[in-house]
């Protein structure tokens, strides 16, 4: 199916493509079929969060600003901003993302998760406390803080609580997509261990896709995290 609509050329769109594609290895192909989205509608803001987003997964965080600078100007948006502070996160430019994030008014989860994103990049510990203290006075759905807990507990490389997260959601009928979402997201390579999730796990050996995926912005504290597993043979 991912195949099939790569292939394809037009406007339209499957909403599960990106989700699943672009961390399973397709980012670089799924960027012009979402070129060819935006030129169809450029006033639709998911559009250019959905091109960002590809690019910086496909290694072209410098080309992903630019393509959120371009939507930003035309059909801003809160997930757009959340792109656009990825990508500087991604080319390392944290006071800059700092700084446009002072310049906005967002969602508070919204403000929140860019912001701790350029405090896990940047090593930022107390920054980090700040952000999970208002994280934490936030109100949220269960299954809303589960999600964005998962990624939260990557990042800061707190792997045992990233596995039992990703252990229940891997449990509900739809616990795989949801999985890869969350990795998307993340953009941290593996969000979790592939062990902790055995019906993931299966769905990826059945669809012969690679794993772990690739991290296109780096997480000093998870990547040191993976870098003792790996020394002690784990």
């Amino acid at each position: 199916r991912i195949e099939r609509h790569l292939n394809q050329d037009g406007c339209d769109h499957a909403t599960w493509i990106d989700n699943i594609a672009i961390p399973l290895g397709y980012a670089e192909r799924v960027v012009p079929r979402i070129e060819q989205r935006v030129a169809c509608d450029p006033l639709t803001s998911t559009n250019w969060q959905a091109l960002v987003r590809a690019q910086i997964w496909a290694g072209k965080p410098a080309a992903a600003l630019e393509s959120a600078n371009q939507g930003m100007q035309r059909a801003p948006g809160s997930w757009l901003a959340m792109q656009n502070n990825s990508a500087m996160v991604a080319l390392g430019r944290y006071d800059e993302a700092e700084a446009v994030l002072d310049a906005q008014v967002l969602p508070p989860f919204v403000m929140i998760f860019s912001r701790l994103m350029i405090a896990a990049a940047r090593v930022d510990e107390a920054e980090i406390e700040r952000q999970l203290t208002l994280w934490a006075e936030a109100t949220l759905g269960e299954e809303d803080e589960r999600y964005f807990n998962l990624i939260y507990k990557a990042w800061l490389g707190q792997s045992e609580q990233a596995n039992a997260l990703a252990a229940k959601v891997d449990q509900h009928v739809f616990g795989s997509p949801a999985l890869l979402t969350v990795t998307l997201w993340c953009a941290c390579g593996a969000p979790f261990d592939l062990s902790a999730t055995p019906k993931l796990a299966a769905d990826i050996a059945e669809s012969g896709l690679s794993w772990p995926p690739p991290s296109p912005i780096r997480f000093p504290l998870k990547d040191q995290v993976a870098e003792v597993a790996v020394s002690s043979g784990q």
